[in-house]
């Protein structure tokens, strides 16, 4: 009887030794599989695999592994900021998250991307303006030439030129948000009330402006975007996206070969604005408006000045064969 009751002891001993065994190499496996997808950088797909990345983070840290920690924390806060249109607690989840990883993460490969999405959350989910301001002026202070340099540099123009019109401004960010959901009607909607009920004030401008993008970009409509374009150029004298409105607007005249006016333009562009990084381009493309006139002379003119101002230039090698080439034609008209 002894005997049989010891072979059942082991027995039993055994079983729940393999049930173990087979249960840690489960989780091993998982595990395994979690570090490869956060190493690829691959999304949580459910609430029961978020767990699983839950589970981890805890091993990580028992075995002070803080690049695992930090990854698989980053994993979780783009799940909750995926989920954030669906529900405040994701919303919540998120910052609360954020929040910690924005202290303890700023040597990580990330945390740009990490910040400027910590920001987009306060700005667009939470409309919470001044959190997004310190985030996104953050994100520039430690980073200046980060990729979300132009994006940061706007959208803390925009929340600081109308935070005292903060009821327009949630209709603005929420136009944004509709543009970035792909839902254009939606995003018009907004922007055309923004203009309508709000007419000489800067975010009105905005509004404008952000048609004028949207039929050019999005629409290939470039006579419409050019309406939105010149509307905002004419009307907002003193907003600091005029500038950007004149280009554009020079850009579209000369895809629709309307020559005459795109130099009108482009003379404007010089005139008002010969300090801007874009003053060469619109001097190259004056020249180009010329070249399709057939007023070699006027174009050889404008890419000559370029090679005298601007010497750096990226046009530098294309100009000298425009140049060549304009020489030969003229040559042959004598």
């Amino acid at each position: 009887m002894i005997y049989i009751l010891i072979t059942a002891i082991i027995l039993i001993t055994l079983i729940f030794a393999v049930v173990r065994f087979l249960k840690e190499r489960k989780i091993k496996n998982r595990q395994f599989k979690i570090k490869d997808k956060i190493k690829k950088h691959k999304p949580i797909n459910s609430e029961d695999e978020l767990r699983h990345y839950k589970e981890f983070i805890k091993r990580c840290a028992a075995n002070n592994n803080e690049r695992l920690c930090a990854l698989t924390r980053y994993a979780i806060f783009n799940f909750y900021k995926d989920k954030a249109n669906y529900n405040t607690e994701n919303i919540n989840k998120a910052v609360t998250l954020g929040e910690f990883m924005k202290k303890n993460y700023k040597d990580r490969d990330f945390y740009n991307d990490f910040l400027f999405m910590l920001g987009n959350l306060y700005c667009f989910n939470l409309n919470d303006f001044e959190k997004a301001l310190e985030t996104y002026e953050n994100l520039l202070e430690i980073s200046p030439s980060t990729k979300w340099k132009d994006v940061c540099r706007d959208r803390i123009n925009l929340i600081r030129n109308n935070i005292d019109n903060r009821e327009i401004l949630k209709e603005y960010v929420t136009a944004e948000k509709h543009f970035e959901n792909l839902e254009f009607d939606k995003t018009e909607k907004y922007l055309k009330k923004i203009i309508d009920e709000n007419g000489g004030l800067n975010i009105a401008g905005n509004a404008l402006y952000f048609l004028g993008d949207i039929y050019y970009y999005k629409y290939n409509d470039f006579e419409e975007a050019d309406k939105y374009y010149s509307t905002f150029f004419s009307t907002y004298t003193n907003h600091p996206l005029k500038k950007n409105a004149l280009y554009k607007s020079g850009e579209i005249l000369r895809k629709l070969k309307r020559w005459k006016e795109a130099i009108v333009v482009y003379k404007q562009y010089i005139e008002k604005f010969k300090e801007t990084p874009y003053v060469e381009d619109a001097y190259f493309f004056l020249g180009d408006c010329y070249y399709n006139m057939g007023r070699l002379k006027k174009a050889k003119n404008s890419f000559s000045l370029i090679l005298g101002d601007y010497p750096d230039s990226k046009w530098t090698e294309v100009i000298y064969h425009k140049i060549q080439e304009i020489n030969s034609k003229l040559k042959k008209s004598y």
